[in-house]
């Protein structure tokens, strides 16, 4: 049977989680629909023997794939191109799919066509407590568009993480790229790099991805984002190159594009100032955004039009970021 929806599940060392995220996906309605590939990035713990159980017993569904450490980057590296469904949908080893929600997704895959279809998403903190995610695209168009496909020109740009979005397989293949391995924040590349062929999108007023919030070791914590700061500048700098590198595309994607490109920015910006006061990290900030201007005047002036904070130090030629550190000011973006 010709397969619907292709999820890969990046798992390293989520044995303690895994089963809730496999069962999240059965539903014998579905089940032959599936394909799911659960890309074991080198785990130490018993992730692969869960992830063997589920393929034994369902083995018209889930795939364990082995593969040596090699990062996030790497899971999809693998799952992207393998895929055999009509979509393609990521989800990570410590978070789940609402099961129904999921259901619904695919019943609506069977005879979508979009380039992307865009869910809610459900974030769960350790209390188990869950609150829906908005977003500006669930405000914007989720209840105006349910169920409909609209083409992308017709949208005022907006932001969506990896977690609401399902890509046509198609796009991936015939548009491929290849994501850092060994580094953290890649997800914001795949959410980006597609973004020049989107031409179509569909709304699904309803949640499917569950983010685990809240759980030690997660890359969005402070602590981590200060650890792995030079991950997240590099991270900046490759999608930068690829930016550069980038032709002509209808006007409407270089908004959404150019749009996706200054929020990642702000992230970079954000994680810098929480780095200790210091003359590199000032220069850091300067010349990526000399850099940003080199690539393009108008991804540079959007930038700048979605930060406030980086407004100010653009006129004051960076010197602000002595005040911004040592006077703490706060709420400048």
């Amino acid at each position: 049977m010709e397969k619907t929806l292709t999820i890969s599940v990046a798992c390293y060392n989520v044995g303690q989680f895994l089963r809730k995220t496999l069962d999240s996906l059965i539903a014998p309605e579905i089940m032959d629909e599936l394909e799911v590939l659960i890309v074991n990035d080198g785990s130490s713990d018993d992730t692969a023997s869960i992830a063997r159980e589920y393929e034994e017993k369902y083995p018209q569904t889930f795939r364990l794939v082995d593969k040596a450490n090699g990062g996030y980057g790497s899971t999809l590296n693998y799952s992207m191109p393998a895929a055999k469904g009509r979509y393609f949908k990521q989800l990570d080893g410590d978070d789940w799919y609402n099961t129904e929600g999921l259901v619904r997704l695919v019943r609506f895959l069977r005879t979508a066509t979009a380039d992307i279809v865009l869910n809610g998403r459900t974030e769960v903190n350790e209390e188990g407590i869950a609150s829906h995610t908005v977003n500006a695209w669930d405000t914007m168009y989720a209840e105006k568009y349910d169920g409909q496909t609209v083409r992308l020109s017709k949208l005022t740009p907006f932001i969506y993480g990896i977690w609401v979005v399902t890509y046509r397989t198609a796009l991936l293949q015939e548009h491929p790229f290849t994501l850092p391995e060994k580094q953290l924040y890649t997800d914001r590349m795949l959410i980006t790099y597609p973004i020049p062929w989107i031409r179509t999108v569909a709304f699904q007023n309803y949640d499917v991805y569950c983010y685990r919030t809240g759980h030690e070791g997660q890359s969005v914590s402070t602590e981590n984002r200060i650890r792995h700061a030079k991950e997240a500048i590099s991270g900046f700098e490759t999608l930068l190159d690829y930016y550069e590198q980038l032709g002509g595309m209808p006007r409407s994607n270089r908004e959404f594009l150019d749009l996706r490109v200054s929020r990642y920015y702000n992230n970079v910006l954000q994680t810098i100032l929480m780095l200790p006061a210091s003359m590199n990290a000032m220069r850091q900030i300067r010349d990526l955004d000399r850099r940003i201007r080199s690539v393009s005047e108008k991804l540079y002036r959007v930038c700048g039009d979605n930060n406030r904070m980086l407004r100010s130090f653009r006129k004051y030629t960076y010197g602000l970021y002595w005040l911004r550190k040592m006077r703490k000011v706060k709420n400048w973006a």
